[in-house]
């Protein structure tokens, strides 16, 4: 497990990846201090593509939760996986109610249409992780909210064998055993894939792993050219030690895209918590920090 802050006798011996591109580190602003995070970003294709109409950098978005909408109901819950969404039948599945992997639980398990129908509650945080075949990787799905709009349905992922190989393979990163991956899309205003936004996953002191790749999907597909989301808005993060982390979502400034250097501002984030040999998967939403957002469905019900 290797974490670092960049001193200044360790820069210039550390390369940072993403897509085909390897660069150092600047040694400046190794902690949480200013802009650190700007030694771990890369000139934008472009400015941020999708619905950026709720967002003024360097402010949140609230969101207004009706706590009448917030009802128990049985929502049809379908484990698919992350990489080609095809149905996974038989997966094992612990509900949690709540926004960590504590407190209530129910476990569940898929038929062969990799489906089950299961009660949760409505504009309310849920968690789950996601068991499937050896070789796959236990995958835990964090700030899940279910719209009360019809029809109700829960969409779970999990990263299989293949899936995992595939990541590993384009990337050249191998997730060391012990270690796993985080993963996820940057979203719009609007819940839609946002694109060109970059991502770093760090703990509570602004550690960043020195082992782990960055790597960015076209068309659903890891895409080991880009060094920002494409238009699918999919992210994963290989090879992170278990531990609390915050996945961060960056944007180049708006009006000022393509400079050189370049600035960003904090677009959003989420906190997670990565198992050992596991995966998390996480979305962040332009302007949310603490990586909940709720559907517009929630702000109002009869």
């Amino acid at each position: 497990m290797t974490f670092t802050r960049l001193p200044h006798a360790a820069a210039t011996a550390l390369l940072l990846c993403s897509g085909l591109s390897c660069r150092e580190p600047t040694p400046e602003n190794a902690s949480c201090d200013g802009e650190w995070f700007e030694q771990f970003l890369y000139p934008a294709p472009g400015e941020l593509v999708g619905d950026v109409s709720c967002w003024t950098p360097g402010e949140e978005v609230a969101d207004n939760v009706d706590a009448r909408c917030q009802a128990d109901v049985a929502v049809e819950v379908q484990v698919t996986d992350y990489q080609d969404q095809v149905p996974v039948p038989g997966a094992a599945v612990t509900l949690y109610a709540g926004d960590s992997l504590e407190g209530e639980a129910s476990d569940v398990t898929m038929d062969d249409d990799g489906i089950v129908t299961e009660s949760v509650l409505l504009c309310t945080p849920t968690t789950y992780r996601a068991t499937r075949s050896e070789g796959a990787l236990p995958t835990t799905g964090v700030h899940e909210v279910y719209s009360p709009e019809e029809p109700v349905e829960a969409h779970f992922q999990s990263i299989s064998e293949g899936s995992r190989s595939l990541l590993e393979l384009t990337f050249q990163r191998d997730i060391a055993p012990g270690n796993g991956a985080v993963a996820g899309r940057a979203l719009g205003c609007d819940g839609e894939p946002l694109e060109n936004a970059q991502v770093i996953v760090r703990d509570a002191e602004c550690h960043v792993s020195t082992d782990g790749y960055t790597g960015y999907f076209t068309n659903q597909l890891p895409d080991v050219f880009r060094t920002a989301t494409s238009a699918d808005g999919v992210f994963a993060v290989l090879n992170v030690p278990p531990g609390d982390y915050t996945v961060e979502m960056f944007a180049p400034v708006p009006g000022r895209a393509g400079e050189d250097p370049q600035p960003h501002v904090l677009a959003a984030a989420a906190t997670l918590t990565l198992e050992a040999d596991g995966a998390t998967i996480v979305d962040v939403q332009l302007g949310h920090t603490d990586g909940l957002f709720y559907p517009a469905a929630c702000s109002s019900c009869p």
